[in-house]
């Protein structure tokens, strides 16, 4: 992903990859 290199996409890839982390966790469970 590039959006380490764009400043207005990294906060909502961050926040996304937060959203998946939480997912993988409840989804082994």
């Amino acid at each position: 992903m590039k959006a380490d290199s764009d400043p207005r996409l990294s906060s909502a890839a961050s926040v996304r990859s937060l959203l998946e982390q939480a997912n993988n966790l409840i989804n082994e469970q």
